[in-house]
This record gives structure tokens, C-alpha cells and sequence, in this order.
């Protein structure tokens, strides 16, 4: 689970090696931190003043050579100016994450795999948003860093839309990070086993699918 949100007001911004360090104040405590992003986050608008909010993965991670005790930040963007002038959040950082051989094929197909298009024909609510699902591959070009992903449930709808574009929503998030899910578990998303799919379709059942109707399905699947 990532940590999160942290909403803090810009201090100050020094950019040396491979890193961009950015010292902020909590908004809520006053306490002081440091955000570490690597030097390929594009943070050339983000200035002194700026009020930020970003999420920490929940791991210790080493980003280079030079050890840091930072948990590394997964998801930053600003939210308005200290002066309180509003302003449309701008993503200065999405994790991206190592890619994942299966994503990268579905990707590269540009189509939904079929363990998600069997989800969407078992579900009335899924079959209904497969416009939202089909934005998933979106979200993965983005990132496919499951701590990056877990921040984005965190963010409003509006926020989110402001952020990835007004056709993302929170079906899309879900659908991103269910694939990011199976992927890491070595889940074949185009011949799912049958414990890919009791994993996958727990989401129908979550929106309101009869249970029978998703059990009698799996015990009668044939993995092709």
C-alpha cells in the first residue's frame, strides 16, 4: 500500500547528479521533509511556493549508488500556490516502474487480453464501463509500478481526471492494477487458469454479479 497523501508547500528546489531534491513543510504538521525524484522527472514548472501532494511507496528503496534512507515518492503533482490561486493539477512524477513482459504484449496489441474481455462479458457493471477499461492501457504506458497505481485510488475522480484525462476513472485504475497483479504473479492474461480468473472476477462479484453465476462459470472453464 502506498503512503499517502502528503500535501506539503514547495521550500526549496536543488537539482544535482541524478537526483532533483525538493525540500517542503507539511501543510498540517509544519514538519520539514525531503522529496527525492529522479533527474528524468520533468519538474520544470514546479516552483518554490507551489503547494504538492505526493504518495511514498511503502518499501525502503536504494535509487542509485549513494544510499538514502527516503522511501522513494511513487506519485507527485501540484495542486495550487501557496497564495491559494487555483490551478489544474499537473503530474510532475508517476513511478513507471520495470516493465512486465506480459503487459508489454498487451500493450504492443493495443487490446484488451481476454481475461479482462471475459470479466467484462460475466459483468454488468464491467460490460457496461468497457470504454473505462479499454483507458487501463493508457494508465500502463504511464506506469506499471503497483505502488504508483495503489496512490492513484487515493486521488478524487476529479483529480484523477484532471490528471490522466477526462476518459480515466476509477474502472480504469482497477482494471491497471488487477493487471499489474497478474502480471507480477506470472498470470497468463491471454489462457487464465482458473485461479486467474476466481482473482479477476472477485471484481464482478464486488459490484453486485450473483456469485453462482461466476462459480458455475469457473467450474465449467476449460483453459484453452
Amino acid at each position: 500500500m502506498s503512503k499517502g497523501p502528503i500535501t506539503a508547500c514547495v521550500v526549496n528546489i536543488d537539482t544535482a547528479g541524478s537526483f532533483h531534491s525538493i525540500k517542503v513543510k507539511n501543510i498540517i504538521s509544519g514538519k520539514e521533509d525531503l522529496v527525492v525524484l529522479p533527474i528524468s522527472a520533468d519538474i520544470q514548472k514546479l516552483k518554490k511556493a507551489d503547494v504538492i501532494t505526493y504518495y511514498r511507496a511503502d518499501e525502503q528503496e536504494i535509487c542509485s549508488m549513494e544510499q538514502t534512507d527516503e522511501e522513494r515518492v511513487v506519485l507527485l503533482f501540484s495542486r495550487k500556490s501557496e497564495e491559494g490561486a487555483s490551478q489544474s493539477p499537473k503530474v510532475f512524477w508517476i513511478a513507471k516502474g520495470e516493465k512486465l513482459p506480459a503487459l508489454e504484449k498487451v500493450l504492443e496489441q493495443n487490446e484488451l487480453p481476454r481475461i479482462i474481455i471475459i470479466l467484462l462479458s460475466l459483468s454488468a457493471y464491467y460490460g457496461k464501463r468497457e470504454d473505462f477499461a479499454k483507458e487501463a492501457l493508457n494508465i500502463l504506458r504511464m506506469s506499471q509500478d503497483p505502488e504508483a497505481i495503489d496512490a492513484l485510488f487515493s486521488v478524487s475522480s476529479e483529480t484523477l481526471r484532471d490528471l490522466l484525462g477526462e476518459k480515466i476513472s476509477a474502472v480504469s485504475v482497477q482494471i491497471a492494477d488487477s493487471l499489474v497483479n497478474l502480471a507480477l504473479a506470472d498470470g497468463d492474461l491471454e489462457h487464465p487458469r482458473k485461479r486467474e480468473l476466481r482473482q479477476i472476477l472477485m471484481l464482478a462479484t464486488l459490484h453486485g454479479e450473483n456469485h453462482q453465476k461466476i462459480y458455475d462459470f469457473i467450474s465449467k472453464y476449460e483453459r484453452e
